[in-house]
Parts: structure tokens; sequence; C-alpha cells
């Protein structure tokens, strides 16, 4: 999957496109937290919906980009991540 070049005039490379999806992700799950209550107090049901919802876009990333970040490794991330 091919992200726009810019988002709101700012130059963005896939790795912030992907650390912004990242940031995405646990804003989904903070507000699951704050709507859901007995997730907030079960720490071991939120955890799993976490990492669930991380999981979920890992997996996405990867079929959507026809490559595995995972496999390509982590270093290439950071040292493009502001490139």
């Amino acid at each position: 999957m091919r992200f726009p070049p810019y988002l709101f005039g700012y130059p963005m490379t896939n790795e912030l496109w992907y650390v912004l999806v990242f940031v995405g992700a646990v804003l989904v799950m903070w507000l699951l937290t704050k709507i859901f209550r007995t997730l907030s107090r079960d720490f071991a049901a939120g955890f799993i919906i976490f990492l669930l919802i991380i999981g979920f876009m890992i997996l996405m990333l990867n079929l959507t980009s026809g490559s595995s970040q995972i496999q390509s490794g982590v270093e290439r991330f950071f040292n493009n991540l502001f490139h």
C-alpha cells in the first residue's frame, strides 16, 4: 500500500505513517477503556484487546504493503523513520 507523501503539508515517509497508525491504535485502545469501564478495571482484558489491536494492525500493514516489515528489519525501519 502506498501512503500519501504529505499530511497537511508535512512530508511523510512510510515509516512515519506506520508510527501514526500505531498511535491511532493506542488511541483506539484508550477510547475502548474509557467507553467500557470494566475493561479499564480488568488489566488482563485490556491488555488482550491491546495485543489484538496491535496484531491486527501489523497483519493489515503486511497484507496491504505486500512485504513484511518485521522480516525486513527493525534497523532499516528506524533508519528510514526520519529520512
